[in-house]
């Protein structure tokens, strides 16, 4: 490998992969608000 080569690339562990990208595996760790419809159990319909 060239010295370039080691600087972007670099092994890594399985556990240390994951610590390093989670939102590779877990998905965004960043909070989303937004409006879903979802079934109220006492009615069974549908609200938002």
């Amino acid at each position: 490998k060239t010295e370039k080569e080691k600087e972007i690339y670099r092994k890594v562990v399985p556990v240390e992969h994951v610590l390093l990208r989670p939102d590779s595996y877990v998905g965004s760790i960043d909070s989303l608000k937004e409006k879903m419809w979802v079934i109220d159990s006492e009615t069974e319909r549908l609200v938002s």
